[in-house]
């Protein structure tokens, strides 16, 4: 009986599920249509397969999109005949509604004629599948679109009307997006991403400009846009570069002003002489971008890197500057503001004059420098006052590792020796240097912690970054140092007595517990007694990570084990047990009672060698020793018993 309800109960389940993917087939089925502009629900139930959906919506460009709550996602484009022209499987993560969603997108040409749109996948599950035609792009016009959270791509394109440079701009509500724009190729022209936060109209800006050919088709594709059904996505291209563009006289200072953030200024600004040429623009109200033109508009110059100035009165501006060795011609400069979107500017623009010398007119007091350790300083704070042929000078202060910043071409190199540090400033054929004090480990760390064999210890870097120990070996020896950090990198050395650096090392990293552990182990050959000194910086910063450090004996054992077989009259075959922690072997043989005739041979990481030439019928006395080798240098350990 219970056996004839159990059939029962499992014939009517049968039933339901055949009745129920049935219907859900029925309704796929209804569907295998899809359009431009539609959204359609998937019910994917074949693991591994393709679910193709006819698609005629005609030549153009369009972008493609499928989302899951149930893992990653394959798009297949194809033709027709079901020939396969594309497949898009790189999915994006994201949430929406408290719940993963995984996003598939991709941006896809098509001729006129039927295809094929298809999703896979690798288990059962929902899909939504979403083709949008991608607008066409008007100069000067705004062009909006919302992304549902099973979107993460906008796409515009654009055809210019005449060639020249042009400038994409592109507000988002939330920062990440990535931005490309793109030729008919499909080869990427310039690209953004991170975008600038601009608190006027809660948008994050992106850009993109490039030098675009009349009546050629570009792209602009904005991708990460998932996860929000708010999100807005506007366009605009501004004019050509030659439009509504102001003649700038050299020398003169111009004033402007951004009335929002698509706005830009224009300047035409006509070289005569082959030179260099300084550009500024500064402005109380936020970061300025500076791009450079030549007479066809392409760009040659990006300048993006704002410095802060106050004068005199305690008022407080921005700063971009760049300069640049140009031939005579016309030039265009295209200013626009980075983070708030509007305010007033200042330009200006001149001819570098010829140099004459250069100096540093300032030296605040340097850091004593670590030999072995620091390879080169800091300059935060010099002044570097340049000198013109026409009487005319400037002067620029180091700050944050960057001398004038990006407005000049300063080359900087440094040399530390044992007692002195100097960095070589050169500028336009003209050199100034700047000295700096050196002192070795031992003379500043000669009170240091102390390690011993016996145990470890964990501490932080100072506030220079760095941590020094010393360790007095009991016998002479090989010692290795083991360093271990979670999360941030770092390099170490070892120091002899004198203070001469012995070995160094970066730490390199491996994952461990879903973390980056960096571990170095820097080694050394030791005397007993002498005091040797342990040094570690971080690879940037005054990261606070705490390191373990430990010293270990890494001399090498004494072999045992041998044994020696006679081969013929005059030959031997010489083993041993491996020795861990051994680059090599080396072995020595001499007749019995007289050691003053002994041979050496010296082997890698064999622990068996043949000797012959032996003579016969005399007896033979064979010892074995290991060693490590460090720098090109071997070190040796004991010698084993002697085997007859």
């Amino acid at each position: 009986m219970k056996a004839k309800i159990t059939w029962v109960i499992s014939g009517l389940f049968i039933l339901i599920a055949s009745a129920l993917f049935m219907s859900l087939d029925a309704e796929a089925a209804e569907g295998k249509n899809i359009t431009a502009g539609e959204t359609k629900t998937i019910y994917f139930t074949e693991p591994g397969s393709t679910d193709y959906s006819a698609f005629s919506g005609g030549s153009g460009d369009y972008i493609i999109s499928a989302a899951s709550t149930s893992g990653k996602i394959s798009i297949v484009i194809a033709q027709q005949d079901g020939t396969v022209i594309n497949i898009e499987d790189d999915a994006v993560k994201t949430t929406a509604d408290g719940k993963n969603l995984y996003v598939t997108s991709r941006h896809q040409t098509f001729d006129a004629g039927s295809y094929k749109i298809g999703v896979s996948a690798q288990r059962v599950t929902t899909i939504r599948l979403t083709v949008k035609k991608m607008p066409e792009l008007v100069e000067n016009e705004k062009h909006s679109t919302s992304l549902a959270p099973e979107e993460i791509m906008a796409g515009y394109a654009f055809i210019p009307k005449c060639d020249g440079g042009h400038i994409f701009f592109m507000g988002d509500k939330r920062y990440g997006l990535s931005a490309k724009l793109y030729d008919s190729d499909g080869e990427v022209l310039d690209s953004t991403s991170g975008g600038r936060y601009m608190s006027d109209y809660g948008l994050f800006l992106y850009t993109l400009s490039y030098d675009l050919k009349q009546g050629q088709r570009y792209y602009v594709v904005a991708d990460g846009a998932s996860g929000y059904d708010d999100c807005v996505n506007e366009m605009t291209v501004v004019r050509k570069l030659s439009e509504d563009v102001s003649t700038y006289s050299l020398g003169k200072t111009a004033e402007g002003n951004i009335s929002y953030y698509f706005d830009r200024n224009v300047y035409r600004v006509s070289i005569k002489n082959k030179a260099s040429y300084y550009f500024s623009v500064s402005s109380a109200d936020g970061d300025m971008g500076m791009w450079l033109y030549d007479s066809s508009f392409s760009r040659i110059k990006k300048a993006e890197y704002t410095s802060y100035n106050n004068d005199s009165y305690g008022n407080y501006s921005k700063k971009t500057e760049t300069s640049i060795d140009l031939s005579p011609g016309e030039y265009y400069v295209v200013l626009r503001m980075n983070d708030y979107g509007k305010g007033k500017f200042t330009f200006k623009c001149n001819e570098v004059p010829a140099v004459k010398r250069i100096a540093v007119t300032h030296k605040p007091s340097m850091k004593t420098l670590i030999y072995g350790v620091d390879e080169k300083f800091d300059l935060s704070g010099i002044v570097l006052t340049i000198y013109y042929k026409d009487g005319s000078n400037a002067k620029w202060t180091y700050d944050s590792g960057n001398l004038v910043k990006n407005a000049f071409p300063v080359e900087i190199s440094y040399s530390v020796k044992k007692k002195t540090a100097v960095a070589t400033i050169k500028y336009r054929g003209k050199k100034t240097t700047v000295s700096c004090d050196v002192k070795k480990v031992n003379q500043v760390y000669s009170e240091a912690s102390s390690l011993t064999l016996s145990g470890s210890k964990r501490a932080s870097m100072d506030s220079n970054g760095t941590r020094f120990y010393k360790f007095t070996p009991q016998k002479s020896g090989v010692y290795s140092i083991n360093l271990q950090r979670k999360g941030k990198g770092f390099w170490c050395a070892v120091f002899d007595p004198n203070g001469e650096r012995l070995s160094a090392q970066d730490a390199s990293y491996s994952w461990k517990n879903r973390s980056a552990w960096y571990t170095a182990k820097p080694a050394a050959y030791m005397i007993a007694g002498k005091t040797y000194y342990v040094g570690m910086k971080n690879w940037s910063g005054s990261v606070k990570n705490r390191i373990t450090v430990k010293v270990h004996d890494d001399t090498p054992g004494t072999p045992s084990g041998i044994s020696v077989k006679k081969v013929s009259g005059t030959s031997v075959e010489i083993s041993w047990k491996k020795v861990s922690g051994a680059d090599g072997y080396q072995i020595k043989y001499y007749p019995a009672g007289d050691s003053k005739k002994a041979v050496k041979i010296t082997t890698n990481y064999n622990t068996e060698n043949y000797i012959d030439e032996l003579k016969k019928g005399k007896s033979y006395t064979f010892v074995v020793r290991a060693y490590r080798k460090l720098n090109g240098k071997r070190y040796y350990g004991s010698w084993s018993t002697t085997f007859r």
